[in-house]
């Protein structure tokens, strides 16, 4: 099924801001948004659970169907919604080989277009059997890496299969883009549910490395080798991570762009606040931070947090870089349901700040610190493969849709220091510390069944201890 929803007034971060907070004609409410080139002016997003209403009588989630996964196609600046299903039924654009709506489904990672054909890895989702406590992250996991391949300009599935390494740790594959002889397919375990890991005090969780593998160029589905310390090896268990930092999670989403590696990653995904820009000559560095920001949600509203931060293929019209970022309420089933605007993307922009090659030495931290506040710093934190400099501030400037925020220069001198971030979830914390954990209480009963069995999927986090912050850590090879 295919719904024209309309045209931003351009494509730049302030045209889509504005475009995509309102309701977009059946399209309510959406998150986890992955863009892919289908060529010359159109482009392919592909969104995880999405809300669907194509009656337009939806004035809440609870009252929409919902699907795990949808696809808006972009031509220029216009957008149609596409998904399964029928307009009174509507179903998931991928179903993979069987979906079970709340307990298997798949999300969308990293793709590539090669002649007519994109391939799209996407990871199988299987919902766990208890819910998370309290700061604990999400009541499901990722179990399996698949490819999928489609026409770029019917969007007919060609191919459905498990991916060469289909294993989830690391999904290779969580972001994928090309330069050169290679394409890249960057390993990522995605893991959201920390109760598997031990629980968010013990960290660093499994989603802080990252990992590198390559294919030859458009051969997403040969064999791929693995970026060790120093080179490259046929065997998985040689790779060696190219970026490890953070404490919950180091999500980046990178990108071969303007002639450079670029990636964006939002700090500890759902747990942070903190948007970081890093650029790189090689993809698997050094990779240098040359912005660091507080990524707030849309209007600075302390009930909602923002994750997935997300690099638009393009650069705006002054060379600067498109960010997306997905938000929802911290307690999703209590704040968003009844207000979907809060289940919307933001969009900003950054400069695009040249890259260049940086030697570094030194091993990840591996515990929590406890917070430094301090007035406005600059301080060096040298790596294993990368030395970033970033600025913080007692009082961090709020992230909007036209950001004024200045790169940081980066630099390789100075003392080995480590940089702490505060683990901070919501702009207000005595709001967050007040939030519950998922809930498995059915919604309230609506005209659409599927809708109403959401309830027991809701994005909904409670808050980390206060005294648990995490220090921040590269390694590079």
């Amino acid at each position: 099924m295919a719904t024209d929803i309309g045209c931003a007034s351009g494509t730049g971060a302030a045209a889509l801001d504005a475009f995509f907070a309102p309701r977009l004609g059946p399209l309510i409410g959406l998150d986890y948004q992955h863009v892919y080139p289908l060529g010359g002016d159109r482009y392919l997003w592909l969104l995880q659970d999405t809300f669907i209403d194509q009656a337009g009588v939806a004035s809440q989630l609870g009252q929409a169907s919902f699907v795990h996964n949808a696809a808006l196609v972009q031509r220029g600046a216009c957008f149609s919604l596409y998904h399964r299903g029928s307009l009174t039924a509507p179903a998931s654009f991928e179903q993979g080989d069987g979906e079970r709506p709340l307990a298997k489904w798949f999300w969308p990672m990293g793709g590539e277009l090669v002649n007519d054909k994109l391939t799209v890895f996407w990871v199988e989702m299987e919902k766990d059997g208890y819910e998370p406590g309290p700061g604990d992250g999400l009541g499901w996991h990722p179990r399996v890496t698949w490819t999928a391949t489609y026409n770029s300009r019917t969007l007919a599935r060609i191919d459905f299969r498990r991916a060469n390494v289909s294993s989830v740790t690391p999904i290779y594959g969580y972001s994928v883009a090309s330069q050169g002889d290679y394409t890249y397919l960057f390993g990522n375990t995605f893991e959201q549910n920390l109760a598997r890991e031990g629980g968010w005090a013990n960290g660093p969780h499994s989603g802080t490395a990252m990992r590198l593998a390559r294919v030859p160029l458009g051969q997403l589905l040969a064999e791929p080798e693995f970026r060790t310390r120093d080179g490259w090896s046929p065997h998985a268990e040689d790779a060696q991570p190219i970026s490890q930092r953070f404490w919950a999670e180091n999500p980046m989403q990178p990108r071969w762009l303007g002639g450079q590696w670029v990636a964006v990653t939002k700090v500890d995904g759902y747990w942070g606040e903190q948007l970081v820009v890093d650029v790189a000559a090689d993809p698997w560095g050094p990779w240098t931070t040359v912005e660091q920001r507080r990524l707030a949600p849309r209007n600075n509203d302390p009930l909602m947090n923002t994750y997935h931060a997300h690099l638009m293929p393009w650069l705006d019209s002054g060379g600067n870089l498109v960010i997306s970022v997905s938000q929802n309420a911290r307690d999703m089933f209590r704040d968003a349901w009844p207000r979907p605007d809060r289940y919307r993307p933001q969009f900003l922009h950054s400069p695009l700040v040249p890259a260049r090659p940086q030697p570094i030495v030194t091993a990840p931290t591996t515990t929590p610190t406890t917070i430094a506040t301090t007035t406005t710093t600059t301080t060096t934190t040298t790596t294993t493969g990368s030395t970033i400099l970033i600025t913080t501030s007692s009082s961090p400037t709020i992230a909007t849709t036209s950001p004024t925020t200045s790169p940081i220069s980066p630099t390789t001198t100075g003392p080995s220091t480590t940089v702490t971030v505060p683990a901070a979830t919501t702009a207000a914390t005595t709001t967050a510390a007040t939030t519950t954990p998922a809930t498995t209480t059915p919604a309230t009963t609506t005209s659409s069944t599927t809708a109403s069995r959401t309830a027991t999927s809701t994005k909904t986090l409670g808050t980390p201890p206060a005294s648990n912050s995490h220090t921040t850590s590269t390694s590079q090879s």
